[in-house]
């Protein structure tokens, strides 16, 4: 029983405040796929339609979710930084991060 114990009394990673909300957000959205697929793929050209002409470098993954998810929440008339929280309390929680 003692693995067992030392593995139950593990602490999740410490909380970093200057990410939260927007980078645990992003975090978990990079994670799993909550964003729909049209407002992904929307994001993305965006952040295309922003490089150079003729750039070889493709659209960075967390900008076109952050994109995705302002045009998903104003699509559904949502409040973005509300998300934003939900979204990181969910990635803290789902971690066994611990907010102060």
């Amino acid at each position: 029983m003692a693995i067992i114990d030392t593995i139950r009394d593990l602490p999740g990673p410490p909380f970093e405040a200057f990410r939260y909300p927007h980078e645990y957000a992003i975090d978990l959205t990079v994670e799993r796929a909550i964003v729909p697929e049209k407002h992904v793929d929307a994001g993305r050209e965006e952040v295309r339609a922003g490089l150079r002409p003729g750039s070889k470098r493709g659209p960075e993954t967390r900008a076109s979710l952050r994109r995705a998810l302002r045009r998903w929440c104003e699509a559904e008339e949502e409040d973005l930084d509300a998300v934003y929280t939900t979204l990181a309390d969910k990635y803290l929680a789902l971690h066994s991060i611990t907010k102060p």
